[in-house]
């Protein structure tokens, strides 16, 4: 039985392909100490994370990594992987969102590099003026067998609030009190994610449960509540913040960076320099299509998340140097640096792929 941060560790760092066995205090005799990850060996301050039975929120602004970073979460955990140093406990689970169809879902797993495998019997969209308790009950009874999930992700929880009244603190009292009782009369956890207002720095709510959604309740009435939020909220290549809340325990720090489509721990003291439009465009053509090949000013757009007039802007300087020649029906082919007598870039020398992990060790297995 693997049951201290070291031997998880250690486990996590070999990329072992099999869950690790869950620490004996798992599946603790009394519910309000049964986590879905558990306290640090040796750290007595700290509190386990996501109490069973309960709702928790993953927070953020729009753009913040909210999906990716849960996403990732997920893979992590039904490896059994530490989370910074945190044994955890997998179950049985099932996600439902109320934000994206099973195609959307499908081509962000593959953007983040993650088999579809572990979610293709486990996703289920459901309608937004559903309640989430209703479409939990109709899944029960129209697939028997997910009555064995025992943790429900939900994407775009707040999109699930009667007539979208978020910023009502009587409406979304009511709705986390039925959800509440749902979880505690099923033996279920939910972990939703919602939104959060952009703020720029100086400009937002010094404590960070007041700054979800629209309403002071989304924080008094959950428990643990991960809240990711960029540094600079006017920059998509900006670091993110992570913060754990817990309701007894002190506020845990880690910074993230996007990468590849991956969220990536980093350095406390680190920075990431700004990119310019024309260095993020080329830089997502010489990772992307090989020379010759053609593209799209829609597929730079989706990838890079830029406005159609800049990406047009950038394509248009890079045609002048004849790095880009424009085709027809809207069809762009890369011609490489070399068309403009640069050095020469050997289209299958790819960059290494990050290895995002949460915790020291860096580590991640491909699902």
């Amino acid at each position: 039985m693997i049951s201290t941060s070291t031997q998880l560790d250690s486990a996590v760092a070999t990329h072992s392909a099999q869950p690790l066995s869950p620490s004996s205090l798992c599946n603790s005799d009394d519910v309000a100490f049964d986590y879905i990850v558990l306290t640090n060996p040796g750290e007595p301050d700290q509190e386990g994370l996501f109490p069973t039975g309960e709702v928790h929120l993953v927070a953020g602004p729009s753009g913040a990594g909210k999906s990716t970073w849960l996403l990732q979460f997920i893979q992590a955990w039904m490896r059994g992987d530490a989370f910074f140093g945190r044994p955890v406990c997998p179950k049985k689970f099932h996600f439902i969102t109320f934000d994206r169809p099973k195609g959307a879902m499908k081509r962000t797993l593959k953007r983040m590099r993650i088999g579809d495998g572990l979610f293709s019997d486990n996703f289920t969209p459901a309608a937004p003026s559903v309640p989430l308790p209703s479409a939990i009950e109709k899944l029960w009874k129209e697939r028997p067998e997910t009555a064995e999930a025992k943790v429900f992700f939900v994407e775009g929880l707040d999109m699930n609030v009667p007539d979208g009244k978020i910023n009502d603190p009587g409406i979304v009292r009511k709705y986390l009190s039925s959800l509440q009782a749902f979880c505690q009369k099923n033996g279920v956890t939910i972990i939703g994610t919602v939104g959060s207002p952009k703020a720029k720095p100086g400009q937002q709510y010094t404590a960070p449960r007041d700054r979800i959604a629209g309403t002071a309740m989304w924080g008094r009435m959950t428990e643990t509540i991960i809240l990711i939020e960029p540094e600079n909220p006017d920059s998509v290549d900006s670091i993110r913040k992570m913060q754990i809340l817990t309701r007894n325990a002190k506020d845990e720090k880690h910074l993230f960076k996007f990468q590849n489509g991956l969220l990536v721990e980093i350095d406390s003291g680190a920075t990431v320099p700004a990119k310019s439009n024309e260095d993020r465009v080329v830089a997502w053509l010489e990772a992307k299509p090989q020379i010759g090949q053609t593209f799209t000013l829609a597929s730079v757009e989706t990838a890079l998340g830029m406005k159609k007039s800049s990406v047009q802007y950038v394509i248009e300087k890079l045609q002048e140097r004849r790095w880009v020649e424009k085709g027809e029906y809207g069809v762009y082919v890369w011609k490489g640096k070399m068309s403009a007598g640069a050095e020469a870039v050997d289209p299958l020398e790819m960059p290494e792929l990050p290895k995002p992990a949460f915790g020291p060790d860096k580590t991640f297995v491909e699902g």
